[in-house]
């Protein structure tokens, strides 16, 4: 359907033109009809206007002067002047401006019809080529893309490594990086049905601010280089590339039910360095195995430790596999979670890390064996556990893996070992000394020279009970015998007992005792 404009300051004519040919049957509408040029100027604006039908004697703005507006602004606008005989050599004038037809205006209608026509056929054609026209540009831009893509995979895995010729063949091709980061975005294998390349155009969306390149490493991998303004440099967009990747991780786990990570590499200004911004950005992506976080920035760290010094990696794994031989289960709990630690601190590799954790998992059993607990050696579960190691995706699922079999392997709850019996008495007394003080976990682990998580697990299993509960239960205590004993204000024994906020304290005292504290203070004095 083409919409029709009917520019003339007579209402007859106005109303003519609209009313006498049935402008449905030849694919066209009356859009708007305006009475000069200054009001078709106006209703032009709201851009839904294919053909423009003018008068050219009309005040404040004539035709020509309109045709000459619409040509400048609108070229995509076809005009259709109405004269008169006696105007007709000056309506020529109206030529250069690109009008379609001149058509008198005391001729029949089918002139008009034909002249409309005309203009149908222009715009068909001109609409054709224009979409023709963008369809050649897409087709020459991915063509463009792909090969950008299969260049920068060149460079990435060091087949092409000519420097003249890199710089000539990024030129040409119009790769601009001056200074840029790599991102590398991999999708979990487990991931069904996703493949990278179908996250390009959602990845170029919101990457829109930064020129940027996408070259798809495998079926799961994708590597994006962005170019950094010159001005502000990497610092600057640091936040900004986060918060991009960060909605963009969201995005993809919502809608595409894919797993992702993304790992940043560090600023580089040369293109021969861009192999080396790919191992950054892997490098960085391999600190998903230690945390949960989904966005990864490299950290300059050198990794020239434990992962490039296998043999130092190995010897001190052999350490802690001799404490779990020699049934020193509560020492190799205390210092697992350091261990882990340095590995992580050290970018141990992940399949070194499964390898030598299944090694020190079979240490753990063959001791739990020795200790006569064949049950949990022979189980099902002992399988499940090997299993979990080798499939676990972070570094804290294998650590809580392990810190579960060593407490399978040390005796059970009640039969305390020298060691085991030494620890929990020397956190006992630690409480007892320090209620009154803010103490927590974390202050205890590190007291007793021991991970929190195993800590916490081993204190339950002798206690059979928490050490959080322990720390209450002597907070409470304490606060009974002030409340019983003294005539302190309650937000003072709250501040005695280690619990700074009065609110909490009430809560928690009615908790363990099934009162208030002015309540209990109260039947206190009555039985007195």
């Amino acid at each position: 359907m083409y919409n029709i404009m009917i520019v003339d300051d007579e209402p007859a004519i106005r109303k003519g033109l609209a009313s006498f040919v049935d402008w449905r049957a030849h694919d066209c509408m009356i859009s708007a009809v305006a009475t000069d040029g200054v009001d078709a100027v106006e209703k032009l604006q709201k851009g839904e206007t294919d053909i423009v039908v003018t008068d050219i004697k009309m005040p404040e703005m004539d035709g020509i002067e309109l045709c000459k507006h619409i040509y400048d602004k609108y070229p995509h606008i076809k005009t259709i002047i109405l004269t008169a005989y006696d105007e007709f050599d000056y309506s020529q004038s109206a030529i250069r401006y690109g009008v379609v037809d001149f058509v008198l205006k005391l001729t029949s209608t089918e002139k008009i019809i034909d002249a409309v026509e005309k203009a149908k056929t222009i715009i068909s054609r001109e609409r054709e080529n224009a979409a023709r026209i963008k369809e050649l540009e897409g087709e020459l831009l991915n063509q463009t893309k792909e090969v950008q893509e299969h260049l920068l995979l060149n460079l990435l895995k060091r087949i092409e490594t000519d420097r003249s010729k890199i710089v000539k063949r990024m030129d040409l091709l119009d790769i601009r990086l001056s200074r840029y980061c790599a991102a590398v975005l991999s999708l979990d294998d487990d991931s069904t049905g996703s493949n990278v390349r179908s996250l390009y155009n959602l990845i170029s969306s919101m990457l829109s601010g930064f020129r940027h390149y996408i070259a798809a490493v495998s079926a799961n991998q994708l590597c994006i280089f962005i170019e950094l303004e010159a001005e502000s440099g990497y610092e600057d967009n640091t936040p900004k590339l986060f918060s991009i990747f960060s909605e963009l991780v969201y995005i993809i786990s919502n809608l595409e039910k894919a797993e992702v990570n993304i790992g940043i590499s560090a600023i580089h200004s040369d293109v021969y360095e861009i192999p080396e911004a790919y191992g950054e950005a892997m490098l960085a992506l391999t600190d998903r195995f230690y945390n949960k976080a989904k966005v990864h920035i490299h950290s300059g760290s050198s990794s020239d430790s434990l992962s490039s010094n296998p043999l130092e990696l190995r010897e001190q794994f052999d350490r802690i596999i001799e404490y779990a031989r020699s049934g020193m289960m509560t020492e190799l709990g205390g210092i697992l979670g350091d261990v882990f630690e340095s590995f992580k601190a050290a970018y141990a590799s992940i399949e070194t890390i499964k390898s030598l954790s299944m090694q020190l998992l079979a240490a753990i059993d063959g001791m739990t064996f020795k200790n006569g607990h064949f049950d949990t050696v022979f189980s099902a579960a002992c399988n499940d556990r090997y299993s979990g190691i080798w499939h676990s995706k972070s570094a804290a699922d294998i650590r809580d893996i392990l810190e579960k079999s060593i407490l399978n392997a040390v005796e059970p709850a009640g039969k305390f070992t020298n060691t085991n019996n030494t620890v929990i008495k020397k956190i006992d007394k630690y409480i007892l000394s320090h209620y009154g003080d803010e103490i927590n976990l974390t202050t205890i682990s590190n007291h007793v020279h021991m991970n929190s998580s195993y800590l916490s697990r081993l204190y339950k299993k002798e206690t059979g009970m928490n050490i959080n509960e322990k720390i209450s239960n002597i907070r409470i205590e304490r606060a009974k015998e002030l409340l019983n004993n003294t005539d302190m204000k309650i937000y003072e024994i709250a501040d005695q007992v280690g619990i700074k906020n009065p609110t909490y304290f009430s809560i928690l005292f009615k908790k363990y005792t099934g009162q208030y504290p002015n309540n209990y203070k109260s039947l206190s004095i009555s039985k007195s």
